[in-house]
């Protein structure tokens, strides 16, 4: 039979080596996420920009909704 003292003493390399598993695990999923929010806020950034300019591409739909209300108000005074 195998003392008890054997397996006490070479608990603590179990204990470490599980240990450093879980920190390696951990520091990975740190590194995905981190990975994963600098490619969100690039993304974020590019669709703010093409957002701004579609607002300026489409600024002259605008001026023609004004310009018709004006046609209808000039139609109205004239008829």
């Amino acid at each position: 039979m195998v003392p008890v003292e054997a397996f006490a003493a070479g608990g603590w390399w179990v204990g470490f080596s599980v240990a450093s598993v879980l920190i390696a695990a951990l520091a990975a999923l740190v590194v995905t996420v981190i990975t994963l929010v600098n490619r969100i806020e690039r993304q974020a950034a590019s669709i703010i920009d093409h957002l701004v300019d579609t607002g300026e591409r489409t600024r002259p739909l605008l001026d023609l909704v004004e310009a018709n209300v004006h046609l209808g108000a000039i139609a109205k005074g004239v008829g």
